[in-house]
Formats: C-alpha cells, structure tokens, sequence
C-alpha cells in the first residue's frame, strides 16, 4: 500500500510527525510518489474509465497540471484524512470535480482500490520494505474512509475482500482499447516534461519497467522494453533498494518536507485553497457558480 501518500503542501502540524499515516509515509520516502504515479496506469487499462479521461483530454492537453492536481487533492485526502480541516476540504473539492461526469459506482471503487493495490508490483519489486501488518491496517481503513467520504458505496472493510473483487473487476473488464494507450502516452509525456532533456527518451522505457505486469501492458498498448534493458534498470533498483535499507535519506524529516514530495511543478510557489485544483474550465464554471449564489470556495 505504498501509493497512499501524504502530502501536506500548505502547512504544518506538529502533532501529524506521530500519525502512522506519516510515520510510514516518513520511512518509505520517495517510494510513495514514484509508486503512486505507476498505480494511475491501473485506471487507465480499463476502457471505460480511459473513454472518460480521453474525452476530457486532461492528461493529454495538460498532463503536468493532471498530475499536480491528483497529487495535491488525493495527497491531503488520504494523508490528511476525511476528518481534518485539509482532507475534508480535499474531498470536497473532489466530489465537486466528479459530479460533472457521469461514472458508475464500480468505476469509483476501482480507482480507490488502485491507491491500495497499484502499487503492489512496485512495493514487492523496488521499495525498500513493505508495510507492516499494523501499518496496513491503518492504511486501508483510512482508504475506506476516504472511499466513503467521497460517497463510494460498498468498500469492504477487509482489505482481501476488496483484492477479490478487484480480481474479478479485471478479468471482466481491463483490455486494450486505444484510449488506454492515448491517455497513458499523455502520463509518459508529462513524466517526460518534469526531467532534463537528456534524460526523457528514457522516461517511458523505465516505466514500463516499472510497470511491470505484462497484462497491464497488453492492455495499455505498451510492450515491455527489451531484456537487456530490463534487467540494467531492475539491477539498478534493487542497488538502489539495498543501499536505502543501509542508509535512510530522510535524516529525521518527515515525508513532507521532502522536496520532490511537496513540490508542484505546475504551481511553483503552492497553492492557497483546495478550490484551485481542477481541470481550469471546471474551475471557471464553479468561480461562476459561486458568484451567483455567494458561495466561499473550498479552502
């Protein structure tokens, strides 16, 4: 459960540094970003949730802006969770966003369970440790209560009962269709747009290493990259994982205040409301709204 992050891009509270949530966050550092952005891929090898994503054009026209807002919105709502001030406000600003579209109750409970399961091919393959029993626990009863705050009906309350239905949710329907691999090329090229130069014509062979699961490939029109490559990445990674078992980066700070946690490429200097996250032509529809009816935005 890796890919449950917590980012708190605004401000601080001395208290959050002994929530599990943190603590975990804290320990497995820059694996929790990384994992999180290969676990949307999952979202994407589902037809009718790429049909959705392809027609909004978000992760194609503007895939960084895409990326920030899901970092910045999902980041305060499962790392803050449903009852404080900044999830609360997250959710909110969420539930606003997804009431424009018109998406079926599996279809939202799928892309919860990614945030648990996404990630799993990265955590047994590149983290450098695993959650513990008590740390999962945590972890996904803050996802269902995430899930329900967000008004997703039947999230189980038992980790395996929702890994069955997800198993199941896959056979009947991840396949390739051409969306997949449309709004997956637009993740690769905004991945591409936050590194030097030099070093993108390697971003989207190094994904779908880190991708992985051939059938989650199939089903996105990728192939996996050649042997050669695969095995010089994945010994690159497991030195990787070997010297962050030996030598922890974080030297007291907690994940948040880890730059690529809390960065924001799209918004430099951070953001001061919840309201500012969105696709833009939503936002300036909801700005409407407000004004009509005096409404304060989400903070």
């Amino acid at each position: 459960m890796a890919s449950l992050i917590n980012l708190r891009l605004r401000r601080a509270h001395t208290d959050e540094r002994h929530d599990l949530v943190e603590r975990y966050s804290a320990a497995v550092g820059v694996d929790t970003v990384l994992s999180s952005a290969i676990a949307q891929f999952h979202t994407f090898a589902i037809p009718k949730i790429s049909a959705l994503l392809h027609q909004t054009r978000q992760y194609e026209d503007d895939g960084p802006r895409r990326l920030d807002d899901t970092k910045g919105l999902m980041g305060a709502a499962l790392g803050a969770g449903p009852d404080a001030p900044d999830g609360q406000a997250a959710i909110a600003q969420i539930n606003r966003i997804h009431s424009q579209y018109r998406i079926d109750n599996d279809e939202y409970l799928y892309v919860l369970s990614t945030f648990a399961f996404g990630s799993q091919h990265w955590t047994d393959n590149y983290a450098w440790r695993a959650a513990t029993r008590d740390e999962e626990v945590v972890l996904y009863r803050r996802l269902v209560d995430v899930g329900r705050a967000m008004g997703i009906h039947d999230v189980p309350d038992d980790a395996e009962e929702l890994r069955t239905w997800v198993d199941d949710y896959l056979v009947a329907n991840r396949r390739y269709h051409p969306d997949n691999h449309a709004v997956a090329e637009g993740l690769m090229r905004a991945a591409e747009s936050l590194v030097p130069a030099p070093i993108r014509p390697f971003v989207s062979p190094t994904m779908r290493v880190w991708i992985g699961e051939p059938e989650l490939l199939a089903a996105l029109g990728y192939q996996a990259p050649p042997a050669a490559y695969v095995g010089l990445v994945t010994t690159a990674m497991k030195l990787r994982r070997g010297f962050c078992r030996r030598f922890t980066a974080m030297n007291g700070r907690t994940f948040t205040e880890l730059f690529l946690a809390t960065s924001l490429a799209t918004r430099p200097d951070g953001f001061t409301s919840f309201s500012e996250l969105g696709p833009p032509a939503l936002l300036a529809k909801f700005a409407r709204q407000d004004a009509e009816t005096n409404v304060e935005p989400t903070e």
